[in-house]
């Protein structure tokens, strides 16, 4: 952290992002917020990423370091660490889950006491905790890794605002007791169409170019996030119900092919589907 002659302190901030999409484009988005606010930013992303992001990034004058994809990323960040020294590290990975008993039947309630009464069943379970005495994955020494060096960040950066859930804030902050900021939403950053039609790579433009000339507020967008690919029964089920619906679709679907669409499909729906 520099002071200049002015009094402006300059801060220089490192986003390593989870290489999934829906965890990628709103750091991205959050870290063109702080560089446009003065801020001296990296960003880290595996190299596979890259044409999702390359043009954004360097139109907000970030510095970009691509990672060649690794069993692990620690030696790589290790190593920006000790060459940046920046004052502070964003990081994204996601919040810790429930860990039910596995014969419960019983609604599951999330603590410590939430502003409102949440329950899970547990039939409503991922399959992966329903089985007892199953060995940990990786997923399981991620989230252990995170729950022991939580206490140890310094806060929060949320892409929310106070007003859309004021409850859940002041529980965090009052009665989780850590730091929050809610700097969200952050996709508000792109103001400009080159901005906006080039987050999440050239395909983009083209949705924009789509929707435009379609009814606002009539079209029905469907995705269930990148790291999900649907088995083909899955697919063409989902397809059934997009064209039943008779309005226009966006459904951003990964692993999808013509095997598990249904026959015709496509050439049905190609006026009113995008994906």
């Amino acid at each position: 952290m520099e002071e200049h002659s002015s009094g402006a302190i300059e801060i220089s901030m490192l986003f390593f992002p989870h290489a999934g999409q829906g965890h990628l484009l709103p750091m991205v988005d959050m870290a063109k917020l702080f560089a446009s606010r003065g801020a001296t930013v990296t960003i880290l992303a595996l190299s596979s990423t890259a044409p999702l992001i390359t043009s954004s990034v360097d139109r907000a004058g970030i510095r970009l370091i691509l990672l060649a994809p690794s069993a692990s990323l620690r030696p790589a960040f290790e190593s920006s660490m000790r060459d940046l020294r920046p004052d502070c590290v964003v990081t994204d990975i996601p919040r810790t889950r429930p860990s039910p008993s596995p014969r419960s039947r019983r609604p599951l309630v999330h603590p410590p006491r939430p502003p409102h009464r949440i329950e899970l069943l547990f039939s409503q379970t991922p399959d992966y905790l329903k089985k007892p005495g199953r060995p940990l994955t990786a997923f399981d020494r991620i989230f252990a890794e995170k729950k022991a060096v939580d206490p140890l960040n310094y806060g929060v950066l949320v892409n929310s605002f106070y007003e859309l859930e004021p409850h859940y804030v002041d529980h965090y902050l009052h009665v989780i007791g850590r730091k929050a900021w809610h700097v969200g939403p952050v996709a508000l950053c792109n103001q400009n169409f080159a901005d906006m039609s080039s987050r999440g790579g050239s395909a983009q433009g083209e949705c924009l170019t789509w929707l435009d000339g379609r009814p606002r507020g009539l079209v029905v967008y469907v995705c269930f996030g990148s790291g999900t690919v649907l088995g083909r029964a899955q697919t063409r089920e989902i397809a059934r119900g997009l064209e039943a619906t008779g309005k226009p679709f966006v459904w951003a679907v990964r692993g999808a092919s013509e095997d598990g669409l249904p026959r015709g499909f496509e050439e049905r729906i190609r006026a009113e589907g995008f994906w």
